[in-house]
């Protein structure tokens, strides 16, 4: 690849391929002179981009929000290699008259209206959705997901610092090894296709829920899902939310004979 894209592998099996690109201008772009587009405009400008022979489109919410790098500072909250500003850029999801756009600036995921402005990033490959889940039929209270993840909903609303503490001190099912989710981990739970809740999560609510991922310009706040619209941004730790406690130990995911 050139200097024009940027590869990324995000499992064994799936891989995207990212456009480099950070014009000035975009091709067919009205908002501020061509140097932000509405979403038809950004969804236009993929998919006419002629950069190594490649079939380019808009990435979806689920896709950007792998990008973001929520452990840096200052901005942009990015991985290195990447080509993009601390600014707010499009996805491919929307509602009837508000998108999705990745603010690079602080990590959210927010609504944006369609016809206001934002910058772009294109990715070509095929999509990559939200994680399936499936419930454990001899552990009701259990379910679990992408890359055998265990998730564990816990019955009361909490505090950050209590969420904590909780999830690494639970010993549900004679299991030791819980923890709160990280913001990377906690976005599988999204689903951009949903709404109200915007997840397939067997049990899930219309809800707040808290990640482990301390936001690195503000530490008294942490980043939490939105599962009302599938948004992402940081909240007073101080706050109660929903916790859901997780683990990787696949023992879980096992069924007695």
């Amino acid at each position: 690849m050139s200097g024009d894209t940027i590869s990324l592998a995000l499992t064994p099996v799936e891989q995207l391929i990212w456009s480099n690109l950070n014009p000035a201008t975009y091709s067919g772009c009205t908002v501020d002179s061509g140097q932000k587009c509405t979403l038809a405009e950004a969804e236009s400008y993929c998919e006419n981009l002629d950069v190594e022979g490649l079939a380019w489109r808009l990435p979806n919410a689920h896709e950007m929000q792998i990008l973001v790098n929520y452990g840096i500072t200052p901005a942009p909250l990015i991985f290195s290699g990447f080509n993009i500003s601390s600014d707010i850029y499009w996805t491919s999801t929307q509602g009837a008259s508000s998108g999705f756009a990745i603010d690079f600036t602080d990590g959210a995921t927010v609504t944006h209206l369609v016809d206001s402005g934002a910058k772009v990033v294109c990715v070509s490959g095929g999509s990559i959705d939200a994680a399936s889940f499936k419930e454990i039929q001899c552990r009701p209270e259990l379910t679990s997901s992408l890359y055998n993840l265990i998730w564990l909903r816990l019955d009361t609303a909490q505090t950050w610092q209590d969420a904590l503490s909780a999830c690494e001190n639970s010993t549900e099912e004679n299991h030791t090894f819980w923890r709160l989710p990280n913001i990377n981990e906690l976005q599988v739970i999204l689903n951009d296709r949903e709404n109200s809740p915007a997840s397939t999560m067997p049990g899930i609510a219309v809800e707040t829920i808290w990640s482990s991922t301390t936001d690195v310009l503000d530490n008294t706040k942490a980043f939490m899902i939105d599962t009302t619209d599938g948004t992402i941004y940081s909240a007073d730790k101080t706050g109660t939310k929903t916790v859901y406690c997780v683990s990787d130990i696949p023992e879980l995911l096992n069924c007695p004979e």
